[in-house]
């Protein structure tokens, strides 16, 4: 299931580990996408991600799996007001 959030920001960011055969996610901002991240790569690590300005400051942040069968591990979720 995504997880949602429901939040009152300018913008969000995350932090997820990229790894060999890691998974994608979407990112929504109600039900408009504003970023995609595909999470797989050659080497273990950290990667961030930052929206750009969210047109509405109250708004139901989703993260979607887009991938089955390949891990997604979130490890930070950040708000900026």
């Amino acid at each position: 299931a995504p997880a949602r959030f429901h939040v009152t920001t300018r913008a969000v960011a995350f932090t997820a580990v990229r790894c060999r055969g890691c998974g994608n996610v979407l990112i929504y901002s109600g039900t408009t996408r504003i970023g995609s991240l595909s999470l797989n790569s050659p080497t273990t690590g950290l990667t961030s991600w930052v929206s750009p300005v969210l047109t509405s400051r109250t708004a139901t942040v989703t993260l979607k799996v887009t991938t089955s069968g390949h891990p997604v591990t979130i490890d930070a979720f950040g708000l900026a007001r």
